[in-house]
């Protein structure tokens, strides 16, 4: 990992401004946004993977698209917990699962903390079936998490366009979160993994070579094999 990454937050504070007046509407509001994204996006009964915390509305929102398979994955740096669904806790950015194997994957309030946010999309690529959907929930640039020191990097709309870009994915919708004086303070992006990759209309290199360039690089040992099933490939 890069030196001097943002804090990741924790989890107990998490919990005291999920329950604050303003965190209820604001995560209600979340949930029903991915509701809307998800909408004809998922397929039935999909296997989804979260990837961070999440607020019991989110939890829920999850639940009503019926999912065969959800798992939450915990960053070490955030620490684990027990949960409604059955959890564990990264290696270094993602375990190695069958394949393809997930037809959704929500990283919720993680984008923001990775030094190296490039390649946690390039390994959630890696695991995403070809026809499955990504959906990022980060802070917008104007909101006052923001200002707060050590709550990471906030985005743009398009700021998060380009990255999801670069990582080979296509951008297939967005929604905004506003406080209650119309200043956003969130948005949910959805994105499609493109396949073949491709950056600026040329073959870009594939994800996994540069996966594996990535874990030389940073010496991470060899990731767990927690198999779902078989492989979708």
């Amino acid at each position: 990992m890069v030196a001097r990454e943002p804090l990741w937050p924790d989890l107990a504070a998490l919990d005291a401004a999920w329950a604050s007046t303003p965190g209820v509407s604001v995560e209600q509001a979340k949930a029903d946004h991915l509701r809307a994204l998800a909408a004809g996006q998922v397929p039935s009964r999909p296997k989804i993977l979260l990837i961070g915390a999440a607020s019991p509305p989110i939890f829920a929102a999850l639940e009503s698209l019926m999912p065969s398979v959800l798992i939450q994955a915990y960053p070490p740096q955030m620490g684990m917990r027990p949960g409604p669904v059955p959890a564990l806790m990264m290696d270094s950015d993602l375990p190695a699962f069958a394949g393809r194997e997930f037809d959704f994957i929500l990283m919720s309030h993680t984008l923001e903390y990775r030094a190296m946010p490039l390649a946690l999309l390039s390994l959630g690529y890696e695991i995403l079936q070809p026809q499955g959907r990504l959906l990022m929930i980060c802070p917008h640039a104007f909101s006052p998490q923001a200002l707060r020191p050590g709550h990471g990097h906030s985005y743009f709309h398009v700021q998060l366009r380009s990255l999801l870009k670069r990582a080979a994915y296509t951008p297939r919708g967005m929604r905004y979160v506003f406080l209650s004086l119309g200043r956003p303070s969130h948005l949910l992006q959805l994105a499609q993994p493109q396949v073949p990759p491709r950056l600026s209309g040329r073959l870009s290199l594939p994800s996994v070579d540069l996966l594996a360039r990535l874990r030389r690089a940073q010496g991470v040992a060899a990731y767990r094999n927690i198999g779902l099933g078989p492989s979708h490939d």
